[in-house]
């Protein structure tokens, strides 16, 4: 049995939450039929964030953050400070700071000095630091640095967990949209910084600065990806370099996608590269080389669409 959105709405007001939970096919359906409840599923929502399964909890709180108002602020705010597991505490602290920052400043202030988990004060740490950057009308050389040093830091610590069951957990490092567009206004000051870390033992390091120069994009960003792509030990890097760059400026880019072509040594490497090089301005003739450039270009983008 299944239950329609606006069934369970009637289940969720009536109180019959876990016949609902029980009975509705995923979670896309579950939200749909909180959604339509609205505000009124937020008394039933904190109930199951306080003495619910693990699992519940986990739910109710993510739900409770997909509502959003004033209401979800208290059952968030209980959840932060009295919540056995810290990984709970954490989405709760970290659904918190997407309310309104009056409510939930001093509750992650508290957070920071007086939760039990260190790894739980790390993360209101940055969460401030996060905040206290957004707001910030100027922004030093050495700030830029300990922002990214500090984003970095924090999106590979969080691409990696243990499940309630032990089992430990890692997945590719992904900065936020919030992050990211922290990153991308620090403008050129980012680049270097970024840059510095190409040269990181760790490869998830080099990996996100990878990425994020890709994401910044331009010219600026062709030196350092070419870097990668000429010198760097493992295929994997200088084959998420290639594809960064050929979102790049492709007068820029293209020099650098075609010597990796001819000369990169790893095999696997060389015929992916080749995808590229293929895909280039191969035409000498004066007339046909602009058309034969813009093709490239967006073939090649295309591709890289498609392989990233």
């Amino acid at each position: 049995m299944s239950l329609h959105p606006k069934t369970f709405a009637v289940h969720f007001k009536g109180g019959s939450v876990r016949e609902a939970l029980n009975t509705l096919p995923g979670l896309m359906g579950l939200l749909s039929g909180i959604r339509a409840c609205g505000p009124a599923a937020v008394p039933v929502l904190a109930e199951y964030s306080r003495s619910g399964s693990y699992h519940e909890r986990e739910l109710a709180l993510e739900f409770l953050h997909d509502i959003g108002g004033e209401k979800v602020a208290e059952p968030l705010a209980m959840a932060a400070r009295t919540e056995a597991e810290p990984r709970l505490r954490e989405d709760a602290l970290r659904y918190l700071s997407d309310q309104s920052w009056k409510v939930a400043g001093p509750i992650l202030k508290e957070a920071s000095l007086a939760d039990p988990d260190p790894k739980v004060r790390e993360y209101v740490i940055y969460e401030l630091e996060s905040h206290e950057a957004r707001i910030r009308d100027t922004t030093s050389e050495s700030q830029v640095r300990k922002r990214i040093s500090s984003i970095i830091r924090h999106t590979i610590q969080k691409a990696s967990f243990v499940t309630p069951d032990g089992l430990r957990v890692q997945t590719v490092a992904r900065a936020t949209n919030e992050e990211i567009k922290e990153i991308q206004g620090y403008g050129d000051a980012a680049v270097p910084i970024l840059s510095e870390f190409l040269s990181s033992k760790d490869d998830r390091e080099k990996d996100l600065a990878i990425r994020l120069l890709g994401i910044l994009g331009g010219g600026r960003v062709v030196e350092p990806l070419a870097r990668v792509v000429r010198t760097d030990t493992s295929p994997a890097a200088r084959e998420m370099a290639i594809r960064w760059l050929a979102q790049a400026p492709w007068d820029l880019a293209s020099p650098v996608i075609f010597e990796a072509a001819r000369n990169d040594a790893d095999a696997a490497c060389a015929r992916q590269r080749k995808k590229f090089w293929m895909l280039g301005v191969q035409s000498n003739d004066s007339t046909g080389q602009g058309i034969n450039q813009a093709f490239g270009l967006l073939m090649t983008r295309i591709l890289w669409q498609f392989l990233c």
